[in-house]
């Protein structure tokens, strides 16, 4: 009889989260058997024991979120933000934290699953390119600013005047999304967030007026 099980609770077997996955992986046996030599079952428990430990879980997550990070320094391209030196590495670290809280608040169900996958950008823009800024604009930045931190009530298209078209409270891109009532009833239950993180640091200020 076996005195000590090891679980992996919430694995959702027809659509399993890729963190599960890469857990899994790391307790398959050959696995443990090549690199650990596990030969029996108190070895077997140690090893799944010495994977499944809170602390090695974090000091995964965080390693593997600081390469995340290291990339997309690299790649992303902001417009400056007369930060001077470190500005890239700040509008980075504000895009991460801003998208971990977002994917917390979606693992709770209170933000559409659907809404960061590849199927729905085809669906809502007019014209989605994976390489370009439609999506980022009119479905993120509408999310953070629009959704995010304005109070439910309050949430509705901008006048696309250009005297109010830098207001970042209301929706804006309309003209980037295939449906755009559509999408604001898509985002109508998502909780407005009272806490400074979604708040929109850019003036209000614009040189071009377009794209709405």
């Amino acid at each position: 009889m076996l005195e000590r099980v090891t679980l992996v609770k919430d694995v959702q077997t027809q659509s399993p989260h890729r963190a599960h996955l890469d857990i899994l992986a790391e307790l398959a046996l050959p696995r443990l058997v090549e690199e650990l030599e596990v030969s029996d079952f108190d070895s077997l428990h140690s090893a799944w024991e010495a994977t499944l430990d809170t602390e090695e879980l974090n000091r995964r997550f965080y390693r593997q979120l600081f390469k995340w990070y290291e990339r997309a320094i690299d790649e992303c391209r902001f417009p400056k933000d007369g930060a001077g030196k470190g500005s890239q590495e700040r509008q980075v670290i504000r895009l991460v934290t801003r998208l971990l809280f977002i994917w917390f608040m979606k693992e709770k169900g209170l933000v559409p699953d659907d809404l960061f996958t590849e199927s729905f950008a085809a669906s809502a823009l007019k014209s989605h390119d994976s390489h370009g800024t439609d999506y980022y604009r009119a479905v993120l930045q509408n999310l953070f600013f629009a959704t995010l931190n304005t109070e439910i009530a309050k949430r509705a298209f901008s006048s696309e005047l250009p005297t109010g078209h830098r207001d970042f409270s209301k929706y804006r891109y309309k003209k980037l999304l295939a449906d755009p009532h559509g999408f604001l009833a898509k985002l109508k239950a998502v909780p407005f967030v009272n806490g400074g993180l979604f708040d929109c640091l850019d003036d209000f200020e614009s040189r071009t007026y377009g794209g709405r």
